[in-house]
């Protein structure tokens, strides 16, 4: 079975609650003061959409969200 995986850069207001930042353990993840950026695999719609809807539930706002440029690894 082939399997892709997408690089996705996730910005998101504030900083990501300590409750939540453990789930993102595959997740690199660098905040400031005004945001946190979260740079990780996303294996398919599912789990972006899975993701984003963990985020609102913490009441993260999403600022942005991409493709990181040339990530799409195929397994």
């Amino acid at each position: 079975m082939v399997t892709s995986t997408t690089t996705y850069v996730i910005e998101v207001s504030g900083r990501i609650p300590a409750a939540l930042a453990g789930e993102l353990d595959t997740f690199d993840q660098h905040a400031d003061d005004a945001t946190t950026v979260l740079t990780g695999p996303i294996v398919d719609p599912a789990a972006l959409y899975g993701l984003l809807a963990r985020l609102e539930s913490f009441g993260v706002a999403l600022v942005s969200i991409r493709p990181a440029p040339n990530t799409m690894e195929v397994h």
